[in-house]
């Protein structure tokens, strides 16, 4: 059997172009001395807050996601947030180091993908003092880590669809009750067919979007 060929790595421009492309994290950003930003808006629930983000990411590194609005330390109201890093403050992701994230693949279907399901998780976890998102740990092997493990895949399976409604990358975001549904909510709302949106093709011409970059 002939090994798979290894797929090459995005450029930032690639990343920037497919970004734009895609309507769950519609929003704005560049490419600017080997470093890409990105800031748009996420709503991880029908009912949930919106949440304004940067991200950002180095060529060949792992991209960083922060939250710049609603502040996350303001709404836990002195509780520890959970899976997050500090200095500056940002979500945590991915296990590093496991393959779950490389520089072949695409912010827009991993990263992003990944931010609205931390993001659900957390106002979960607002309401209930408990965390449910599970964790990417070497030596966790619960059967809560391994669901939200088949959660992620199906979020990037879905080729980078989810929910979204068009809204505004800049401004003061309208407040709005957190939710508090379970994970078979959440599992229903990402997969109805109501709430998906078709993006470009993970076969694009990358040759033709590092062309149009910029």
């Amino acid at each position: 059997m002939r090994p798979r060929a290894q797929r090459a790595d995005l450029t930032l421009p690639q990343q920037l172009v497919l970004l734009r492309s895609n309507p769950i994290c519609a929003g704005s950003g560049a490419v600017r001395r080997g470093h890409l930003h990105w800031r748009c808006c996420i709503q991880p629930s029908p009912l949930g807050r919106d949440y304004y983000i940067l991200i950002s990411y180095a060529d060949g590194g792992s991209p960083n996601v922060m939250v710049t609005a609603p502040d996350l330390e303001a709404l836990a109201a002195g509780r520890p947030l959970p899976h997050v890093y500090h200095d500056p403050l940002r979500l945590c992701l991915s296990l590093p180091g496991s393959g779950q994230w490389t520089p072949s693949k695409r912010i827009d279907r991993t990263i992003v993908p990944w931010t609205y399901l931390w993001l659900y998780y957390f106002e979960e976890w607002l309401g209930s003092d408990e965390w449910k998102g599970g964790g990417e740990h070497p030596t966790n092997t619960s059967s809560g880590d391994r669901k939200i493990r088949h959660l992620r895949r199906r979020l990037e399976a879905r080729s980078g669809t989810a929910y979204h409604r068009s809204r505004p990358t800049s401004g003061k975001p309208p407040s709005a009750p957190a939710t508090a549904c379970g994970i078979g909510s959440a599992r229903s709302w990402i997969s109805s067919p109501r709430n998906t949106h078709a993006i470009t093709s993970p076969h694009a011409d990358m040759s033709q979007v590092e062309r149009n970059t910029l």
